[in-house]
């Protein structure tokens, strides 16, 4: 690819003259990006107040600015980060601390469903904010990688 440029230079009187002047680009690979949303709703821990709400989501968005080129989740990242999946990447699952998180390739939302069973979701003190952290990966069709945090943010009862 190259971007050009015609000089025009004048004398005094009435000489003339022009140039041709070319610069030639050279495109690089670059990163795809993937950001995180804000948590759909907040997660309240069940108790002696009521059932609370133990689902959330967060929607992913990926991109990639290179013609050619589209980001995808990286599968590889997902499984050797401690995601995991079933149906051939379809959607991938991880346990975290107060509940699982599902990410659905097809549409980039991660689901979250709190785990009121759980030891550590029990033992949070009424109001007291927890989060529970995972990480979303992405690549594109060459070399490139990105990730965003996806943190749900969860209230003691």
């Amino acid at each position: 690819m190259s971007d050009n440029f015609t000089v025009f230079v004048k004398d005094g009187s009435t000489g003339t003259a022009s140039t041709a002047v070319n610069f030639s680009i050279t495109g690089a690979n670059d990163n795809p990006t993937v950001t995180a949303a804000a948590q759909s709703v907040q997660l309240v821990e069940a108790g002696v107040a009521g059932a609370g709400t133990s689902a959330a989501s967060i929607t992913l968005t990926k991109g990639d600015v290179d013609t050619g080129n589209s980001a995808v989740y990286d599968g590889g990242a997902l499984t050797g980060n401690g995601w995991m999946t079933s149906n051939g990447g379809a959607t991938y699952t991880k346990t975290g601390i107060y509940g699982t998180a599902t990410l659905t390739t097809a549409t980039g939302v991660v689901s979250y469903a709190l785990n009121n069973s759980a030891a550590a979701t029990n033992a949070l003190a009424n109001g007291v904010t927890v989060s529970d952290n995972f990480t979303g990966f992405v690549k594109d069709g060459s070399t490139g990688t990105a990730s965003t945090a996806v943190n749900f943010s969860i209230t003691g009862a």
